[in-house]
């Protein structure tokens, strides 16, 4: 059985068995997220990895003025952008 849930623009296909006749594209940018210190508000935080507890938000110190904060997410990360609709797939996008 397979399974597509869409999301915005993004189509996010779950199962097993073929799915080419299933599978759309869509051309995306890659966005790094930084986060900016609350404190200083120049400094970007930056993971410290050896502060990291176990069960804990992840650790980020600033890189300016050394304020420590603990964020859910692990600065910086990507975030895909689609910049066109969703379509069928032709060419090398083939799998």
């Amino acid at each position: 059985m397979i399974l597509g849930i869409r999301l915005g623009k993004v189509l996010f296909i779950f199962g097993r068995g073929s799915v080419d006749n299933m599978e759309m594209v869509a051309e995306a940018k890659i966005l790094v997220v930084h986060q900016v210190c609350e404190k200083c508000g120049e400094g970007i935080m930056q993971y410290d990895p050896k502060e990291q507890k176990l069960f804990q938000n992840y650790p980020h110190k600033c890189d300016k003025c050394g304020n420590s904060e603990d964020y859910p997410v692990r600065y910086p990360y990507q975030r895909i952008v689609p910049i066109e609709e969703l379509r069928n797939p032709t060419g090398n996008e083939m799998t």
